[in-house]
């Protein structure tokens, strides 16, 4: 493994349309506001964003130098100590690069994995698109969301995806492919983007293509609006979250399990279970990471004792567990 002063230098001699910080603050890049320096951070942003990050992350293997791709930061948690290798953030495009293509019957959307979900759900919505509503309030970007398949009032992903551009890079070595809607796999909170990086391949979802059916564009943007108003009404907004800590067991909501736990409210620190919204673990804040994985720790653990039903959770935890 290269020092980190050659490795520093090595990365810059890759990055061209990037930019390189050294032990940034994970806090600054998280919705839930916590955790420490990442040694090496680099901001990849625009058409070329996905191809220049795999070669970075082609270096850190070639190095044996840890890294992770953050998108939004709305569903990860980095430990208080800090990360010691490399995190590629895919920087948000600007609304302007989400390019929509009309259709005698439908609507067709090409975007960057860094570009807002939310923005590009809203964008269509405005034109006419329909079917692409539910995502208006996922604050996550599309990159993200496809890896995972993200997903709001029965909506999700799979429901308007066509295919995605993604670099799979393995021992140094960069491919480039297609994966269409099949190839993807998509189910509740899963995709085979997830498989590849469980069989060791790192995986950077680049570029993605949605197709939504056309239809009344003020309808469209009256069903967004009254999703927004359920979501400010049940759901805690106004602090520091991931949104829905833990996944949805089957045939059941972790939320509604939690406060039969007796857990609504419950507190470490500043992390706190919503109120509002016991599906929530909030950050009131001044909450760290560790504060937040003790309280879930607890709620998995009751949950269990009470209903016989494991929670999992739904956000990412880097460099600390469950």
């Amino acid at each position: 493994m290269a020092s980190k002063m050659d490795f520093k230098q090595e990365l810059l001699n890759i990055i061209k349309n990037g930019s390189l910080l050294l032990d940034e603050p994970m806090s600054r890049h998280t919705t839930f506001g916590t955790g420490g320096p990442a040694s090496f951070f680099v901001k990849e942003q625009g058409r070329d964003a996905g191809k220049e990050a795999a070669s970075v992350i082609a270096l850190c293997q070639k190095e044996k130098m840890p890294y992770y791709i953050l998108g939004n930061g709305s569903n990860v948690l980095f430990a208080d100590e800090g990360y010691d290798g490399l995190v590629i953030y895919m920087a948000p495009d600007n609304a302007e690069d989400i390019v929509i293509e009309e259709k005698e019957a439908s609507f067709k959307v090409s975007v960057n994995a860094g570009a807002m979900l939310g923005a590009t759900a809203t964008k269509v919505s405005r034109l006419g698109g329909r079917g692409f509503e539910f995502a208006a309030g996922i604050p996550g970007s599309v990159g993200g969301a496809v890896f995972m398949n993200a997903g709001a009032y029965d909506g999700q992903i799979n429901d308007v995806i066509v295919n995605a551009e993604v670099y799979l890079i393995e021992n140094g070595e960069v491919t480039r492919k297609v994966f269409g809607k099949e190839d993807l796999k998509l189910s509740y909170r899963h995709s085979a983007l997830m498989e590849h990086e469980e069989n060791g391949s790192a995986v950077i979802c680049a570029a993605a293509e949605f197709e939504v059916k056309k239809g009344n564009a003020k309808e469209a943007m009256d069903l967004i609006a009254e999703l927004r108003e359920k979501r400010v009404s049940k759901q805690p907004l106004e602090y520091k979250s991931a949104g829905s800590t833990f996944k949805r067991p089957e045939n059941n909501y972790a939320g509604k399990l939690i406060q039969e736990a007796g857990l609504r409210g419950y507190s470490v620190g500043d992390a706190q279970v919503s109120e509002k919204h016991c599906g929530f673990v909030i950050n009131k804040g001044a909450a760290t990471t560790g504060d937040i994985v003790t309280l879930m720790r607890t709620v998995i653990d009751r949950v269990y004792e009470n209903s016989g039903i494991r929670l999992e959770p739904e956000v990412r935890l880097v460099g600390v567990s469950l």
